[in-house]
């Protein structure tokens, strides 16, 4: 998930229907939660080292659309405009290490101990560093802060509340942010530059924790520009109903993840099983559940791309989407899946909402939880701190009403390279699956507009 601006409104467009929908549970049942063997095969395939993944653009992230696309066919989905494929154009930053120098209290740091968010250069020397406590954080000052350096730990807070703290440390005008990080994250391709505003590292580092306070020189060069093609994957299973199989539910989730990242020893992979490939599999199972009996409005499947750099490919999608926006009823967007070992306090196989305070949607997925005996977690603060760091965002300002079903809120390896198959809990995942598609299947049947 990346960040993008959303201010949370979702036109009520549609009414919903939520009287029980009895067949709705019998078109999951292909999903077995004690055989989940498709969603594992997906995943496994998908998030493996092979694909080195999946940054935008690379070889892995081309396999994964390929296998997609496959997948699609073999369902018996018919392509988006005669392909599968979604082509497209974008312009990319990625960070330049050639000249890059920081120096703390005479420690030079050496580059492959470093993330940073790459764009224009920023250099300065002898900056003065704070390392400010946890319990300091909310009463900082632009006086304590501007043309300072800031030093604190990667998760010196729960992740909701971070994300706002960040957004404002950013306002008090530090000449540079660094985040103490001994997992080593990678964030070194964008696709625009970003708005002016402070350097921000990562730095894994060891030495650097005992540092408290002292001065930092920094050099980072301008961010190398570059032009890259790259590709959502978009199936699309027709409706049943002469009329309403014109109108269409979008099913989307994301490809794409953070790549390989720069540091020279350890497990280098940023595999991405549950952010966002476990998406990928609930999308082709759901599919697959239904082609026998598709629902009366039309289907569409949206496998995204470019999601952690910017949103491209949904961007891209909602500017040309396979059907006039007025006639996308709704879109479920789906996010970290099969991953019970959430920060928060969640039961096993629930699933998390984020824009549902506004969605007409949300009904939906209460009387399908309510149905299925399941539970959904539906958290103002989280659902606050996301809205506008998943693809649904897009959908702001459109027709289209959008939520997004979200596993597990964080975890403790959230953009590590430990998300991998291993970390996945696939009981958990088909019971997330078995919920989703009972809403999924009420938006597609229910004949109201």
């Amino acid at each position: 998930m990346l960040a993008a601006r959303y201010d949370g409104r979702q036109p009520s467009v549609m009414r919903i229907n939520i009287r029980p929908l009895f067949t709705a549970l019998a078109l999951v049942s292909s999903l077995r939660g004690q055989d989940p063997a498709a969603l594992r095969a997906h995943t496994e395939f998908l998030s493996s080292d092979l694909l080195e993944g999946r940054a935008v653009p690379s070889r892995g992230l081309d396999i994964a659309a390929e296998y997609i696309a496959a997948q699609m066919r073999a369902i018996g989905l018919k392509p988006y405009g005669g392909s599968y494929y979604q082509d497209f154009s974008t312009k990319l930053v990625e960070a330049e290490w050639q000249g890059f120098r920081l120096v703390v209290n005479g420690l030079e740091i050496p580059a492959d101990q470093v993330s940073l968010v790459p764009g224009n250069a920023v250099r300065f020397k002898d900056a003065a560093l704070i390392r400010p406590a946890p319990s300091q954080l909310a009463q900082l000052k632009v006086a304590d802060v501007e043309g300072k350096v800031v030093m604190l730990e990667s998760d010196f807070d729960p992740f909701a509340p971070r994300i706002a703290f960040a957004r404002r440390l950013g306002e008090l005008k530090p000449a540079a942010i660094i985040y103490l990080d001994p997992t080593g994250r990678r964030y070194q391709r964008y696709a625009d530059p970003p708005a002016e505003g402070p350097a921000i590292l990562r730095v894994r580092d060891p030495r650097l924790q005992a540092v408290r306070e002292g001065r930092v020189s920094l050099d980072v060069p301008a961010g190398r520009r570059s032009t890259a093609m790259i590709r959502n994957v978009v199936g699309v299973l027709e409706g049943t109903d002469p009329t309403l199989r014109a109108e269409a539910v979008v099913l989307s989730g994301h490809f794409d993840h953070l790549g390989l990242s720069n540091h020279t020893s350890g497990d280098k992979v940023f595999n991405g099983a549950s952010d966002d490939i476990s998406a990928i599999a609930v999308m082709l199972a759901l599919a697959e559940a239904w082609k026998v009996k598709p629902g009366k409005r039309s289907l569409i499947l949206a496998a995204f791309t470019g999601e952690e750099v910017g949103f491209l490919g949904a961007r891209y999608f909602k500017d040309h989407p396979p059907v006039p926006l007025d006639k996308i009823r709704a879109n479920v967007n789906l996010e970290m899946l099969g991953r019970p070992d959430c920060l928060e306090d969640t039961a096993r196989g629930s699933v998390g909402l984020i824009g549902f305070e506004k969605s007409p949607l949300t009904a939906v997925f209460q009387a399908s939880a309510t149905e299925f005996g399941a539970k959904l977690f539906l958290s103002e603060r989280y659902s606050e701190a996301f809205r506008n760091r998943v693809d649904a965002s897009i959908f702001r300002d459109t027709p289209v009403p959008a939520v997004t079903a979200i596993g597990c809120m964080t975890y403790a390896d959230y953009h590590y390279v430990t998300d991998d198959l291993s970390r996945m809990d696939f009981a958990d995942l088909t019971a997330q699956a078995k919920l989703i598609g009972v809403a999924v299947r009420r938006l597609l049947d229910d004949p109201r507009p």
